[in-house]
Formats: structure tokens, C-alpha cells, sequence
């Protein structure tokens, strides 16, 4: 799913061990009429992939069963010439709520976010990246400015965001690089003894109404359940050179 990379990608992770490596797609199945986005290159035949997300399961240096959320992305709202959808400005958040939810699920401790930027060149094998006139470029000679900023910056302000909201505080994690050293991870518990954690109301109140006309001022509509489907794929199912 790597659009900065030509390399597979189940290749495009951080050193380490680790288990349980997936790719979980988004989909906006509840679409208006006539409003179709497809990334064949990504995602094949899958038509309306909001965002995706690659993850794999790490232990950390205190014993801690995580997911590691390694990259996620929205061709969608990064494409120019897409049709309009919901979740524009809040996509990146819903993927890190929907992993903190999902690792609740799975009786998971918490969910881990690369660091550094090096950790993302590493993930995505970008290798020697340069910078011209404030733009960051890879050796293939993509743009990955957008990408760089996104986990540089927004990645862990709205990690914050999100800890504060579940009540926890963001931490740091260490896990095995398999090369005799470590790697420090940002590490956003799961609270013990909470609630379900679920994503923020507002964007599934969006994803439904999105598109829709008005409702009658007369008219108390109860929020619905969201139509996102979020479907998990497997590595031999979408593991593809990418172009």
C-alpha cells in the first residue's frame, strides 16, 4: 500500500521481531449515488477505501503486548481529483482511535507510533532522502514532504489528543531492532478496567449525514451506526509490488 515505494508491502516495516502483520482498509460503503474512488494499484477491485492502515503486534521492553501502527494512509484525500468524502481533516485521527479500539478488543495493552523520522524512512525504505527549496524527496524521487510532516508532527499531537481523551498520558516504548539494539516508539496505553473505547461520535454523525439533505428543523435525528466497514486484510491478499 506504500505510494512513496516501489518495494512490497509486507517488506516496508521496521527491523525486529514481530507477529501478526496486517493491512486494514476503511471503506465508505454507504456512498451516495454515483460516487465512486478506486486505487487499483493499492487496493485492486476495492472500490471507496477511505484510509488504510498497516499494523503488526510487538513486544515491548516491559513485557507490553502492542500493535504497532506502523503507517496509514488516505489516497482518497490525498488525490486532487477525487470526489468529495467525509473524514477530510480527521482521517489520520480515526485510524489512530480505530487501532486503540481494536487493541482493546484483542486484549492488547496499547498501540505503538513510529518516533522518528528515521524510523519512517526506515519503514518505507525510502534510503537517502534530500531536501530541496523545503521539500523532502526519496531516492525514487517522491515527494514525501506530506508524509514527513504527518508523523513528525500531526501524528503526535493528535496521539496526545487522543491519550487525554482515554485519560491516559502518551508514553514511550522500547522494542528490539534484531540487530543488538533498540528502538524507542511513541506507546499510547489502553486504560485498564475502561469502557469500550470508541472513535469520537462527530465523525460518525459525518460519514452518515455526509452527502444527505438537511434534516427537518421539526426532526430529532438519533445518531446511526456509521457505514464504515472496516475489513481486515492479509498480507498473501494484498501484499503487491506497487508502482
Amino acid at each position: 500500500m506504500g505510494a512513496t515505494s516501489t518495494n512490497r508491502s509486507d517488506q516496508l516495516r521496521l527491523s525486529g521481531p514481530s507477529t501478526n502483520y496486517r493491512e486494514v482498509v476503511t471503506t465508505w460503503d454507504d456512498a451516495p449515488e454515483g460516487v465512486v474512488f478506486k486505487k487499483p494499484e493499492h487496493y485492486g477491485d476495492q472500490a471507496n477505501v477511505l484510509f488504510d492502515r498497516r499494523l503488526e503486534d510487538r513486544t515491548t521492553d516491559k513485557g507490553e503486548n502492542a500493535a504497532f501502527l506502523m503507517e496509514m494512509q488516505s489516497d482518497w484525500h490525498q488525490s486532487k481529483d477525487a470526489p468529495a468524502a467525509p473524514l477530510k481533516n480527521t482521517w489520520a485521527r480515526r485510524a489512530i482511535e480505530d487501532s486503540l479500539a481494536e487493541a482493546q478488543s484483542a486484549g492488547q495493552d496499547g498501540v505503538l507510533l513510529p518516533k522518528t523520522v528515521d524510523q519512517i524512512y526506515e519503514i518505507q525504505r525510502w534510503g537517502r532522502v534530500r531536501e530541496e527549496n523545503g521539500r523532502y524527496l526519496n531516492h525514487e524521487g517522491f515527494d514525501i514532504t506530506p508524509v514527513v510532516r504527518r508523523y513528525a508532527r500531526e501524528v503526535p499531537e493528535l496521539a496526545k489528543k487522543i491519550a487525554r481523551k482515554n485519560g491516559v498520558e502518551l508514553q514511550t516504548r522500547t522494542v528490539d531492532d534484531g540487530r543488538g539494539g533498540k528502538q524507542e516508539l511513541w506507546y499510547l496505553p489502553v486504560k485498564e478496567k475502561q469502557s469500550q473505547f470508541t472513535p469520537d461520535t462527530a465523525d460518525l454523525r459525518q460519514v452518515r449525514e455526509f452527502g444527505r439533505e438537511s434534516v427537518e428543523p421539526a426532526f430529532t435525528q438519533e445518531p446511526e451506526t456509521a457505514p464504515l466497514r472496516t475489513q481486515g486484510l492479509r498480507q498473501s491478499e494484498t501484499a503487491r509490488p506497487v508502482p
